[in-house]
């Protein structure tokens, strides 16, 4: 009588599995053990001034866009002083004038788990008795702003990274917004080269 032996299906079997293993398996493995990748940063605006700075624009005392070795300025940047007069802010009184971005729109995907930051470089040789400020601007309605406080008091000749986060997200989502610089002098002394700052960035960050 012949018996029938199973021991040939089972090795089929098996190899068959090992082989299938073999395919699939690397791809599981990937989705188990890694992460997602993070989202990108989005870039919602972006300013060097080596375009003369377009789109910018002034209100008062001082602010323009220095062009390369002027009043110190290695390269082309915002700046407040009154060349080509002088390299200092100096006027017989007090002072005061802002620097507008061109607006950009505050959008994507919802604020919430995502942050907005501005960030940027600045050079500063004023007297004590001057105030420097940045705020987040409504494009359409200047009496909406938020202020970005941020350790910019500091003189400084070599160029310093600031990166100043924007408060009320959620208010501003969707808003057609502006970064605006702003410097209010006492009139007192005013000698120093003023103020500079470049390399302009506002991004949302997604977490």
């Amino acid at each position: 009588m012949q018996r029938f032996s199973f021991a040939l299906p089972i090795v089929v079997l098996f190899l068959g599995l090992f082989a299938f293993s073999q395919v699939v398996s690397p791809a599981i493995g990937k989705r188990a053990v890694h992460s997602p990748a993070p989202l990108p940063s989005l870039k919602l605006f972006e300013e060097n001034f080596e375009s003369g700075g377009p789109g910018w624009t002034v209100e008062g005392d001082f602010w323009h866009v220095a062009a390369n070795a002027q009043c110190s300025s290695v390269t082309k940047t915002a700046a407040y002083n009154r060349w080509p007069a002088a390299c200092n802010y100096f006027v017989s009184g007090a002072s005061e004038g802002s620097f507008t971005s061109p607006p950009f729109v505050i959008s994507g995907i919802s604020p919430v788990g995502n942050e907005l930051t501005v960030s940027f470089t600045y050079t500063k040789d004023m007297d004590a008795g001057e105030i420097v400020s940045f705020f987040l601007v409504d494009a359409f309605d200047n009496g909406i702003w938020s202020s970005l406080p941020g350790p910019y008091g500091s003189n400084t000749s070599t160029p310093q990274p600031v990166t100043l986060t924007v408060p009320n997200l959620g208010f501003w989502w969707g808003r057609t917004a502006a970064l605006q610089a702003v410097i209010i002098s006492d009139g007192i002394d005013d000698q120093g080269l003023g103020f500079n700052f470049d390399n302009v960035l506002a991004k949302k960050k997604n977490f």
